[in-house]
């Protein structure tokens, strides 16, 4: 998920998530409740291959499957959905993963929180926990963009620790 200048640069609105940003999340993941795990934007398929579960599954437009458009193929009922969505369908994405996902926990800039549009959605939807990284991560490799990120976190209690609101931080 890119700054909000970004689709300039990527007109499909790919932004690789970077490793470390999935490698400080997994230990907060308590992996024995999760036992199926799919991915609605394989991209590049890197934060697909960290996570450590057998059976996982995935989605990606670019390769026909399209994660909001169910017509082309069946999304299995999972454990858990986590993903880093395009920033413009992000609210689309997340209801998605509502409907098939015990957990579902959603890479997303904390500027999601603030729009008008957005408001009834969150007053219905509150994550149970808001992970937010202290460094800003660099979607291009290029340097990071002026938002902050978090990890938003909905349905069953799959973290270590259940407090509302975590940190990670590339280097600690």
């Amino acid at each position: 998920m890119g700054g909000t200048t970004r689709t300039e640069d990527q007109p499909t609105d790919f932004y690789a998530t970077p490793a470390w940003c999935v490698e400080k999340l997994i230990p907060l993941i308590d992996w024995s409740k999760i036992d199926s795990y799919h991915e609605p934007c394989l991209g590049d398929g890197k934060l697909f291959d960290l996570i450590p579960v057998e059976n996982k599954s995935w989605s990606e437009i670019n390769y026909g499957r399209d994660y909001l458009n169910e017509l082309y193929f069946e999304i299995p009922k999972v454990d858990l959905v986590l993903t880093n969505p395009p920033f413009k369908d992000a609210v689309r994405f997340f209801k998605q993963a509502f409907s098939h996902s015990k957990t579902t926990i959603m890479l997303g800039k904390v500027d999601l929180l603030g729009s008008a549009d957005r408001r009834q959605f969150w007053q219905d939807n509150p994550p149970n926990n808001i992970i937010v990284m202290n460094e800003r991560p660099s979607f291009t490799g290029k340097g990071s963009d002026s938002c902050v990120y978090a990890w938003f976190v909905w349905g069953d209690n799959a973290l270590i620790d259940s407090s509302p609101f975590q940190w990670i931080s590339r280097d600690f």
